[in-house]
């Protein structure tokens, strides 16, 4: 998926994302929050309206 709004990370397990990042969704263990991947290899939780 294309990101396209900026997202700083709060937590560790969280992905600090910029517009035009592309993530490999992994999972979606709920409606606000999914699980993916950076192309540099970075897994984290996002959220899924920045996309």
């Amino acid at each position: 998926v294309l990101v396209m709004y900026p997202y700083e990370a709060n937590r560790a397990d969280e992905l600090t994302i910029t517009p035009g990042d592309v993530i490999t969704v992994l999972y979606q263990d709920n409606e606000n929050w999914w699980m993916g991947e950076l192309a540099d290899g970075r897994q984290g939780y996002f959220p899924s309206n920045y996309i």
